[in-house]
């Protein structure tokens, strides 16, 4: 008997605004599949995934993003007790924590480190535009993908949508053709067929690709050719007119 699997949506608010550093707006899910606008939400998504035991062994990070995400956070009793919770949290309770005292534990530029403390033996690899641990010529990166996607059982696909944006002058531009978006997109798509246990997390960063609007229309164009079934339209309708 064939079952579809619906949207989950983990976390909304009723209207979506910026998200800036600490601000979340959504959290869904589809099978194993998350889409955020914030992408400090991935460490709960990856917390989970691994609760539910999708994920068994060492896991192995693949981020694709225009920033690292790695910025250094103290590792001391406070740091590994607080994380420790996460495992307990419901979404909610965990950004709430992020409004409580002031308390802005977890941002879009740490979150990979907290990651970290939990899982030490975790393995990343850096595919970024602006990176000094890791660099690579953004247009290879659809190649150099299809030969790591597919090589490691326990795998964390990580991507920001603002990969495929640059600034200049202040103004966000798309700088990779549509073709070179469809084309990943296809590979995330033949992940999800060839490693039913990857955790994928897949965060739209609307401020780094000069709003809602670019950022909605790459989403969509990897969630059509990614075949994810996400209902960005149902999105859109969320965000707040002067956001886009």
């Amino acid at each position: 008997m064939f079952y579809k699997v619906i949207m989950e949506i983990i976390y909304s608010k009723d209207i979506f605004k910026e998200s800036g550093i600490y601000n979340v707006n959504m959290l869904y899910r589809k099978e194993n599949v998350y889409l955020m606008d914030n992408h400090l939400s991935a460490l709960w998504c990856w917390v989970k995934h691994r609760q539910e035991k999708i994920i068994i062994g060492n896991p192995q990070i693949i981020h694709v993003d225009h920033h690292n995400d790695y910025e250094e956070v103290p590792n001391n009793k406070e740091t590994r007790k607080a994380v420790s919770k996460i495992c307990k949290q419901t979404f909610e309770q965990f950004i709430s924590e992020l409004n409580e005292n002031n308390n802005k534990r977890y941002n879009w530029s740490n979150y990979i480190q907290y990651f970290k403390i939990l899982e030490k033996e975790a393995l990343i690899n850096f595919y970024t535009c602006d990176d000094e641990i890791q660099e690579y010529e953004m247009n290879e990166i659809p190649m150099i993908l299809d030969e790591d996607l597919f090589c490691h059982e326990n795998l964390i696909f990580n991507i920001d949508i603002d990969t495929f944006f640059m600034e200049h002058q202040d103004e966000k531009y798309q700088i990779y053709s549509n073709r070179f978006i469809e084309k990943v997109g296809s590979l995330i798509k033949e992940l999800k067929e060839n490693n039913r246990n990857a955790c994928i997390t897949i965060a739209m960063s609307p401020e780094w690709c000069g709003g809602w609007k670019n950022a909605l229309d790459v989403t969509e164009s990897i969630n059509e050719h990614g075949q994810l079934g996400f209902d960005i339209n149902e999105i859109r309708r969320r965000v707040l007119n002067k956001y886009l």
